[in-house]
């Protein structure tokens, strides 16, 4: 069972998931490490991620436990229906939705990211660093498709409070798929944010029009494009409204 909060806080830092990285064959499997400030928080793609100091839920989280290297492909998606519970059964937020693979929708506007990396050494991957930046308080961006819980609410959240309740969630619903009884893909269909829309996708570098039929039982997304159905992966596709 994971039942202990290892955890790691810093005023400021680079990266929460760079520290981890130049530090996991020391620190404990399941370790959060947090930031009130990040100097170089990136998000998907290399993108840079925009956040007031102080004011969001910036951490990474180090996984070193084989089975749930083994299932990779699964825990972007399971971060994401944890924060999407979170904000819907606690904080009763409405029309929340994840943007397959990494991202969480509130009423059309991004409200969290999430960004996983693998560490491999001759091949052989040593860890699994999950990194999340949560908007919580922070009421201006310059990027206007964000949002944050305060402004959903109109009221300002306890950051450490939130804090500890997404940190007990994710290790319940990391036991869940350890233990293969998690919930997550029905959580991703019942609440995916791109389910019957078209969009632009990136595929291979060309630009084409497709629409998003539905998530599949190995977390690839289906969609279809001139009367063909594919199957593509996070590292195969970007999206574009």
């Amino acid at each position: 069972m994971i039942k202990l909060l290892n955890t790691i806080d810093f005023d400021s830092i680079d990266s929460t998931s760079t520290y981890i990285k130049n530090n996991y064959k020391t620190l404990k499997d399941f370790t959060f490490v947090s930031a009130s400030y990040q100097e170089s928080g990136r998000g998907r793609m290399g993108r840079c991620w925009e956040s007031s100091k102080g004011e969001n839920l910036l951490f990474s989280l180090l996984l070193k436990d084989e089975e749930l290297i083994n299932k990779y492909s699964c825990v972007s998606i399971l971060s994401g229906t944890v924060i999407l519970s979170v904000l819907k059964n606690i904080y009763r937020i409405d029309n929340v939705k994840i943007k397959w693979p990494n991202d969480v929708y509130i009423n059309d506007k991004k409200a969290c990211g999430i960004l996983l990396e693998g560490v491999s050494v001759s091949k052989k991957i040593e860890c699994v660093i999950v990194g999340i930046g949560i908007n919580v308080n922070q009421k201006e961006f310059l990027n206007s498709n964000a949002t944050s819980i305060s402004l959903e609410l109109k009221k300002d959240i306890d950051l450490n409070k939130f804090k500890l309740e997404i940190y007990e969630n994710l290790l319940q619903e990391l036991e869940k798929l350890k233990n293969n009884n998690s919930d997550y893909l029905s959580i991703i269909r019942e609440n995916n944010y791109l389910k019957e829309k078209e969009v632009y996708a990136n595929i291979n570098g060309e630009r084409v029009l497709s629409k998003v039929i539905d998530i599949n039982s190995d977390n690839s997304i289906k969609i279809i494009r001139e009367g063909k159905e594919y199957n593509l992966y996070s590292d195969e596709i970007t999206f574009h409204n």
